[in-house]
This record gives C-alpha cells, structure tokens and sequence, in this order.
C-alpha cells in the first residue's frame, strides 16, 4: 500500500509500574490489566489486550509504555522547556545570519539537531 492510502494508527502510550519484579500495566478505562517480566512483554501483552477490548487489529493500533510517575512528567516537563529554548535560541541566531556549523557549535547540538528545531519552531509560528 502506497503512503498516501496508509490510516494513521493512533499511539497509545500506557502507564507501567514496578510491583515487585513485574512491570503492571493498568488501563480501567479499557479493562486492562497486565504485566510482564520486561518492559517489551508489558509492552507486548498490553499491546494484545488493549487491541482485543477494543475489538480492534493489533495493526490498527500502536503501543508504547512510559513509567507512571511524577518523576517522568517533571522530565517531560524539562524537554519540552530543553526544545523551546533550543528553538528559540537557534531562531535567534540564524535571524543574525549566523552559519548552521556555528549555530551548531555555539548550542553545543549538531547541525541536524539545530536544523530540526527551527523547522519545529517555524512550523509553531506558521501554524
């Protein structure tokens, strides 16, 4: 099937926790309930038991775990400030016509990593 024909499958990220030496995955609203030895089986299983509640293909959804916590969200919370100040910083320069290898060098990023945030950062502004 060509790109063009493809639906988006939609990314369900689920909470996991350590009890003991499982990782649990609890989903109330969709009655699951799982767990695995490694964070791929929770994955896995949670995968498989969030496609059969909701009476869908395993192809039709994707599954990825994050660790339930404060912790991950204050460290969510730092990246998203990481990207913006990286975005703002970079849109800054290059509004100076500073060269990309010193952008680069300057934000201490590569020039891939500088050139991604100010295409996120015009795409913010443009949209």
């Amino acid at each position: 099937m060509s790109e063009a024909g493809r639906e988006l499958v939609p990314v369900v990220t689920v909470p996991v926790h350590r009890h003991g030496r499982l990782w649990v995955v609890e989903l109330p609203a969709d009655g699951v309930w799982t767990c695995g030895r490694s964070l791929d089986q929770a994955r896995e299983r949670s995968h498989a038991a969030l496609a059969l509640a909701r009476e869908i293909g395993l192809d039709q959804v994707t599954v990825r775990v994050r660790l339930d916590g404060p912790e991950m969200d204050a460290l969510e919370q730092a990246r998203e400030r990481e990207r913006a100040a990286l975005a703002a910083a970079v849109v800054r320069l290059r509004s100076q016509a500073v060269p990309w290898p010193e952008v680069a060098r300057l934000l201490q990023v590569s020039q891939r990593e500088a050139r991604q945030a100010f295409a996120e950062a015009s795409a913010t502004t443009a949209g």
